[in-house]
């Protein structure tokens, strides 16, 4: 009878033992993290992009929705004005970013520095003027992962990230870029 007990026994803890493992490897291939989780891309990441947008405010993810075409505009939008690339991007529950002053000439794939380029938010909630990252150009990238010339124009994918100072406040934004620049 003892023989019996050890082996049912044994057998229950396999299964079980079987189950758990399959648990973990589930969810080790499909985590679930909300935009407000994920991390910001830096210096030690800095060739990953996010699918969304990512605001913390004085390190406090804010959350946000995935932006939309605003009134008719693309969001984000990308132009060229006076030789320099700029990326506008609209967010309801933080304001207007604008990375500007990039130089359409350096147009190509690779990770920027935060001096070749400034990052402005303006229309916020979180300050009266605008917001920029001039005490902050060391913590701000832009990484162009694709550019191409195309028959619809000129494509452009990628990210921006960095922190600006908000009246004392810092905001960090991490934002993908994607689509034509006008």
């Amino acid at each position: 009878m003892i023989k019996q007990y050890s082996v049912i026994t044994i057998l229950v803890i396999l299964a079980l033992s079987g189950c758990m493992t399959k648990i973990q490897s589930s969810s080790s291939q499909s985590p679930l993290v909300s935009p407000s989780q994920s991390p910001l891309v830096s210096p030690t990441n800095e060739n990953k992009c996010p699918q969304g947008i990512t605001v913390k405010l004085d390190g406090e993810a804010v959350p946000v929705t995935v932006p939309n075409p605003f009134q008719g505009f693309v969001n984000p939008a990308l132009r060229i004005q006076d030789g320099f690339l700029m990326a506008e991007l609209n967010i309801e529950e933080v304001g207007f970013f604008e990375l500007l002053d990039f130089d359409a000439n350096n147009l190509r794939p690779g990770i920027f520095e935060g001096d070749k380029f400034r990052l402005r938010l303006s229309y916020s909630a979180y300050s009266h003027g605008d917001c920029t990252n001039v005490n902050y150009r060391r913590d701000s990238k832009l990484i162009i992962k694709e550019y191409a010339a195309t028959e619809q124009g000129q494509k452009l994918t990628g990210c921006f990230y960095g922190k600006l100072d908000c009246e004392g406040k810092v905001i960090e934004v991490n934002a993908a870029i994607s689509g034509f620049i006008f």
